[in-house]
């Protein structure tokens, strides 16, 4: 199936019911506080049909599958009408309910959002954000219910062995399955780059045992120099601890005291027991192993650097696969799981929180940290579902769409005219003024708020045609 359509297909399936979702958090929060609700569509204009009516609200259905939009009176989407608007809109609706005889033998009532008070009208635009966050929770709750399949095992498999190099230097073929590595046998690709990066700082020659042709064959794998692989700086924070010891984006960094650095995980455990200490790092520039001493930060990141993994086996001329991979899956009680959903759901609204900071610092690159569009997400989501596809397992998407949840809620909160966060800075406003702006002024504000993030989704919606996001494996 082609990514396109698998990218449609996640945003049926995943973006449009989160925007839904969405929506219907603010519905609930309008009914909660007594404002007349005009209008629940699912989709956007313009509409296909009208589903039912009730209590004066129709339920519609629209031919725009992008999730859907609540109507309540006195507000147009994201802005408010007017007053003549809102009196026009009333009268409509109440000759509608004296029409069906819906009211008609008691008074009718109508409020505006307009007429309610600041703190409700806070409690409505907060409403849809709530909604995405709890989502989100409750996905990650079910994903720990469900439990997460745990690689165990794989059969390590030797593939494009590179002439000339030294896996072909030592015998290694295509299709061997590697059983040892300096006699430690290794349960998977990621493993098998430990050891080889581990004895490679620590012999010339590695032994290695491959399964060939169901037969043990035994090697000596030569060892590549030390700046062959290891964890590279990207760039460096000013002011930062990488910095002041004349750290270098290129930089190989081998070792942080006297433990080998193999990967970026490595690094980081290494860190940990260190903070707020001065560490000898060694690291390769120009060919040369250099060691010099860091004071580390008191807590992450340590080293105010942007840095990535450099993998070993590049080095060795082979690549490695987990071929034949036994997973086990170890669902949670409920108790765990709401702690690990909450746990995560705050995990991913720190680690997205923390994305400004990491820019400055020079933890991230723009590319990095570049926002998505409608477009990227279902690119990224086409990637989730095939894998979910190809393991026969929901919890790729259920974790996929728990993370897009909160974004759209994180993303809702910003301050900007057109969002919720917006709207909801203007209540503020208003509780400071002691009174409201004049809805029509209010009102522009947001139209141009909309019409400048609609431009910025274009731009973004270009971005992710011609540079697609690829999601690490």
């Amino acid at each position: 199936m082609s990514s396109f359509v698998l990218g449609v297909i996640t945003f049926l399936l995943v973006i449009g019911p989160l925007i839904l979702l969405h929506e219907l958090g603010h519905y609930i929060a309008l009914r909660l506080i007594g404002v007349t609700v005009l209008e629940f569509g699912i989709g956007f204009p313009p509409r296909a049909l009208k589903l039912f009516e009730r209590n004066g609200t129709e339920y519609t259905l629209n031919w725009l599958p992008i999730g859907g939009f609540v109507r309540p009176l006195g507000e147009d989407f994201v802005r408010p009408v007017g007053e003549n608007a809102t009196n026009e809109e009333r009268a409509a609706f109440e000759k509608r309910q004296r029409e069906r005889q819906a009211l008609e033998s008691r008074q009718i009532k109508t409020k505006s959002v307009y007429e309610a008070g600041p703190w409700q009208r806070i409690f409505f635009l907060i409403a849809g954000v709530g909604m995405n966050f709890l989502t989100g929770l409750v996905l990650f709750i079910i994903v720990a219910l469900m439990g997460e399949p745990v690689l165990q095992s794989a059969k390590v498999t030797v593939s494009d062995v590179q002439a000339s190099s030294a896996a072909a230097q030592a015998g290694l073929q295509n299709g061997d399955i590697i059983t040892s590595v300096a006699g430690q046998a290794p349960k998977f690709a990621y493993d098998t780059e430990q050891l080889l990066c581990q004895q490679a700082a620590a012999s010339g020659t590695i032994p290695v045992t491959a399964s060939r042709g169901g037969r043990p064959v035994t090697l000596n794998l030569p060892a590549p120099a030390l700046q062959s692989g290891g964890v590279i700086i990207q760039s460096v924070a000013d002011g930062q601890p990488a910095a002041k010891a004349g750290l270098q984006a290129g930089d190989r960094i081998l070792k942080l005291d006297d433990q080998t650095i193999c990967f970026t995980d490595s690094l980081f455990a290494a860190e940990t027991p260190r903070l707020g200490h001065q560490v000898n790092l060694s690291y390769v520039r120009n060919g040369q192993i250099q060691t010099t001493p860091i004071t580390l930060n008191a807590q992450m990141p340590a080293i105010g650097a942007s840095i990535k993994t450099q993998f070993f086996s590049p080095a060795y001329g082979l690549t490695l696969n987990d071929q034949n991979p036994v997973y086990i899956t170890q669902p949670m009680g409920l108790v765990a799981a709401i702690q690990q959903g909450f746990s995560d759901t705050i995990g991913v609204v720190n680690t997205t929180l923390s994305v400004p900071a990491q820019l400055i610092r020079g933890q991230l690159t723009l590319q990095e940290a570049r926002p998505a569009s409608v477009v990227g997400i279902s690119e990224m989501g086409a990637q989730v579902l095939q894998d979910s596809i190809n393991t026969q397992q929901s919890y790729p998407l259920l974790r996929f769409a728990a993370l897009i949840s909160i974004a759209i809620g994180i993303t809702q909160l910003l301050p900007i005219p057109g969002l919720d966060g917006g709207r909801i800075l203007f209540v503020i406003i208003e509780l400071i003024r002691g009174k409201p702006m004049a809805p029509e002024r209010e009102g522009l504000v947001h139209l141009v708020g909309l019409f400048l993030l609609l431009g910025l989704m274009l731009i973004f919606v270009v971005n992710d045609v011609i540079n697609p996001i690829t999601l690490p494996h």
